[in-house]
């Protein structure tokens, strides 16, 4: 997926425009704003059901700050370089 899909598809759920979220199996209510059903949206499986986990994993990481270990950093660069993407 391109950042401009990527974008796209953040931007129409954030702003309310999936309202097919509210037809799946889930724990919330979507509607408009909800930036935590829109990441759990964004993982496998239904909106906050399945996403639960991953958005506890994400704000984890936000709350580890992990981005800024150089640990992390080599890893993120690997993963980028095994997709074939470039690093600069």
């Amino acid at each position: 997926m391109n950042a401009d899909v990527a974008y796209a598809s953040g931007a129409a759920c954030f702003e309310g425009y999936e309202r097919w979220l509210n037809d799946v199996e889930r724990v919330g209510q979507y509607a408009p704003g909800d930036a935590w059903g829109c990441i759990g949206a964004g993982s496998p499986g239904a909106a906050y059901r399945c996403g639960e986990q991953y958005i506890v994993k994400v704000k984890e990481y936000l709350s580890r700050k992990v981005w800024l270990n150089a640990a992390s950093r080599t890893l993120i660069q690997r993963r980028y370089v095994a997709l074939g993407a470039p690093l600069n």
